[in-house]
């Protein structure tokens, strides 16, 4: 059975991870925030985790 799993962000929480996104000197944060804010935006976390990063 598949769950679905939605995220819902606050304003400055969306903020915060896009900045993380694009400056964090740590590959592995970028790429964790990355996966949170596309999953925020409707992907599945199974899309993400095979081919969305």
């Amino acid at each position: 059975m598949m769950y679905r799993h939605d995220v819902t962000l606050e304003d400055y929480e969306h903020i915060t991870l896009g900045e993380i996104r694009d400056h964090h000197p740590k590959g592995y944060m970028r790429e964790r925030a990355a996966a949170l804010l596309k999953i925020e935006a409707g992907m599945s976390i199974h899309a993400v985790a095979y081919g969305g990063l």
